[in-house]
């Protein structure tokens, strides 16, 4: 899991929080289905530090704590003031002067902060500052972002007196003033005039260096393989440099694991060729009721995404932690987004919508008025950016920080995650490159398939066919209950309520399927559309996901509003 909250009281002597808070918020965070490990706490320098569910390779000297893997790190990583490091992380550097929190090249690990008169707090989760802080204050712009984005919106949290440090950032703390400075190094795309040889040399240098600096124990780490491109670009530089590949899995459904050109089989072939052993992960395994699969789901991932698909129940992750594995080294990348031609395209692509992006009718605007945000300046186009530059910067400050990270929260819950791809090193010599080396990351597919072009890549993923879950009579069952529940009609307008519930739809599924998966489970696999970007301008809405977006607000309310309750409740 490794979550982690970091604390320095204004006055040690008469801090408000103590070692036993950890522990007790260990409880509270830890998934309900597996056992987690003891959590590391750290006092020293009058500073508190708790790792919930920690790992053996969890990185701390001193009072610093690094959550991920730094890349050719100094000696004196540790020590605030000392050099930014490469990596994939959230770094906490502190002494008893000053501490330090760095989000990575692209905040690929969300950190949250507060700063009161009498404490700071940094963690790389919300819920766990509100179970400290006792209180939940909550920030309804966020509602107007899930509504329309199904997201928490740029530098958004539940609770309104917590912030969101950007990618590539340092705060620093001044114990002894209690300032606090923070420093955000911009996102600038600019092409150098070399010529596409000298692009290519540049990229494969970039990617090199990272991974030959990568000092990982692949004895306790997972590679998850497909049959794209960027996890056998990871296969083939952790071959190359760091001379020792994790044991690859593969996640998908027994009715595709052995499809010609499938994920499956395209994975297999190429772990086999290289003798690493490649294990299948059926993800049909849970068939418990859907609320305690919706709850776990939210509570994990904190309700930062709406986004319902066959991962939902978690069950992969839990068992990768229940075989040993520590992590998984992801594929997440910013070499370059899909090919767009106008700005519509470019705000569904990176799933950042508000209101005014869909066509509504009278009735339906006077009903969302109350919902209805403007996008912040900093993610809106600049006069003197290209399309394909928007684009890709927009992909680094919003989507990466707001919707990769939050898929990371889900797996975090259980194992570790890095992303070498999003190494800084890679990701400005990607700055650096033209439009047209970017788009659709064709360079680095170029450098990725000269590789082994012996293998293909595959033509068809190892997941079924869409379907839209949302339509499922147990779905839309349990949406209805929460959204007539006294709590969501304290949060919501009776008459929103009713009009979206109204265009609800319901539609029948086939009773069991030939594994004799339950109903609930059989929709989750089949659900792979990523509801955070089903909407454009010539669709419809579709009331199905505008209620189970509100139904992610009412629960996670509740469950935040559980949060603040519970050391109160504990110590009564």
């Amino acid at each position: 899991m490794s979550k982690i909250v970091y604390i320095c009281p204004r006055r040690p002597s008469s801090s408000p929080f103590s070692s036993s808070d950890i522990l007790r918020l260990s409880d509270r965070m830890t998934p309900d289905n597996i056992v987690a490990n003891a959590p590391t706490v750290i006092e020293r320098d009058g500073l508190l530090a708790g790792v919930i569910n920690p790992v053996s390779t969890l990185t701390v000297e001193g009072a610093s704590v690094c959550m991920g893997i730094l890349f050719g790190a100094s000696s004196d990583w540790h020590a605030p003031g000392s050099a930014v490091p490469d990596g994939s992380y959230a770094l906490f550097r502190g002494d008893n002067t000053s501490v330090e929190v760095l989000t990575d090249a692209v905040a690929s690990r969300s950190v949250w902060y507060i700063k009161t008169d009498d404490y700071f707090i940094a963690s790389t989760s919300q819920r766990a500052m509100i179970i400290l802080l006792q209180s939940f204050e909550e920030n309804s712009d966020v509602y107007s972002w899930m509504l329309t984005s199904g997201t928490l919106g740029p530098g958004l949290s539940w609770d309104q007196r917590i912030s969101l440090l950007p990618p590539d950032s340092k705060l620093t703390l001044n114990r002894k003033q209690w300032r606090v400075d923070t420093i955000v190094n911009p996102v600038n795309f600019l092409a150098s005039n070399s010529a596409k040889s000298g692009s290519k040399v540049r990229l494969t240098n970039s990617i090199t260096e990272t991974f030959s600096s990568m000092k990982i124990d692949t004895d306790k780490w997972r590679l998850p393989l497909s049959g794209g491109v960027d996890s056998r670009a990871i296969f083939f530089m952790m071959l190359d440099h760091v001379k020792s590949v994790p044991r690859t899995v593969t996640f998908g459904f027994k009715s595709t694991q052995n499809v010609e050109r499938g994920d499956a089989a395209v994975a297999k072939k190429i772990a086999s060729t290289f003798n690493v052993p490649n294990d299948y992960f059926d993800k049909d395994l849970s068939k418990e009721p859907i609320d305690v699969v919706l709850d776990r789901w939210l509570m994990a991932g904190e309700g930062r995404l709406a986004e319902f698909s066959s991962n939902v129940d978690l069950e992969v992750w839990k068992r990768l932690y229940e075989s040993g594995c520590e992590g998984i080294v992801r594929g997440d990348q910013a070499f370059g987004c899909s090919k767009v031609k106008t700005p519509d395209d470019v705000v569904k692509n990176i799933g950042m919508m508000v209101l005014d992006d869909y066509h509504l009718d009278s009735h339906a605007n006077k009903i969302f008025e109350n919902f209805r945000k403007k996008r912040p300046p900093h993610l809106e186009k600049k006069s003197n950016e290209s399309m394909e530059e928007w684009r890709d910067r927009v992909n680094s400050v919003f989507e990466i920080p707001t919707i990769f990270a939050a898929r990371s929260d889900l797996k975090l819950a259980y194992i570790e995650v890095i992303h070498p791809l999003l190494s800084k090193n890679i990701t400005q010599c990607v700055r650096s490159l033209s439009d047209d080396l970017r788009t659709d990351k064709s360079l680095f597919k170029e450098i990725v398939a000269a590789r082994f072009s012996d293998i293909i890549f595959s033509t068809y993923r190892a997941k079924d066919k869409p379907e839209n879950v949302l339509r499922s009579r147990a779905v839309v069952d349990f949406v209805r209950k929460e959204l007539r529940s006294y709590d969501a009609e304290q949060l919501f307008q009776k008459e929103l309520i009713d009009y979206v519930l109204k265009r609800v739809v319901m539609q029948s599924v086939v009773a069991e399927s030939k594994g004799g998966r339950s109903d609930i489970v059989k929709l989750f696999d089949k659900c792979q559309k990523k509801i955070t970007r089903v909407f454009n301008k010539n669709r419809k809405l579709d009331f199905n996901i505008l209620a189970f977006r509100l139904f992610v607000i009412s629960r996670m309310h509740r469950i935040l509003i559980e949060d603040a309750a519970f050391l109160a409740k504990r110590n009564a």
